[in-house]
């Protein structure tokens, strides 16, 4: 689905019409919505961003302070941390979008048919409390089934990733991409286990 069609069902329709003179000849042409759709797009896309750090930073200040978990399930692990990045981020998106429903990992909440965020705060809470610098802050707005912005931040190295559907990903502003690697033999490939490994080993 184009962004045309994603911003359509947020209401934002029409048609602009300018008149632009270029070598004393006057030209008439119309554009639609989407440089105007771009805008809202990425309205929300900044206000993931700025919520993404708001968690992160909170994640970074408390790295490596060995963190006294509580345990959800058998192998998955929450902590102070989990919970107070989550309350940073829903306040971002409370203050710039105070009407849209969110789903957080720790605070709750359902998937909805129309606008909604979805928040995980500290993603890689085993990592955290292990002190394994590989951990990030993850914030998506989804319309339906459909994800419009989402920003994954890596607080531990900086890292920003940022991507607008239909107009790809970036790191820290730069375009990045798959590798263009077309065999299996020849790839680099990396997996992760569920919380629940344990129920689906064989």
């Amino acid at each position: 689905m184009s962004a045309l069609n994603a911003t359509r069902r947020a209401g934002i329709t029409g048609q602009r019409v300018q008149t632009t003179q270029r070598n004393g000849t006057v030209n008439r042409h119309s554009r639609r919505a989407p440089p105007t759709v771009y805008c809202v797009l990425m309205d929300d896309l900044h206000v993931a961003m700025e919520a993404a750090r708001a968690g992160g930073a909170i994640v970074a200040e408390h790295f490596g302070t060995s963190p006294d978990p509580e345990y959800k399930g058998k192998f998955d692990p929450v902590t102070a941390v989990d919970r107070a990045s989550e309350t940073a981020v829903l306040a971002v998106i409370g203050t710039h979008r105070p009407r849209d429903p969110v789903m957080a990992e720790e605070s709750g909440g359902t998937r909805h048919d129309g606008r909604h965020w979805i928040v995980d705060p500290l993603d890689g809470t085993v990592n955290f409390v292990h002190g394994i610098p590989h951990v990030s802050v993850s914030v998506a707005l989804y319309e339906g089934d459909t994800g419009l912005v989402g920003v994954v931040y890596d607080p531990i190295r900086d890292e920003l990733f940022t991507a607008v559907e239909s107009d790809g990903a970036r790191l820290n502003g730069h375009v990045v991409s798959v590798s263009a690697t077309s065999t299996l033999e020849h790839a680099v490939v990396t997996t992760g286990f569920p919380y629940d490994h344990d129920k689906k080993a064989e």
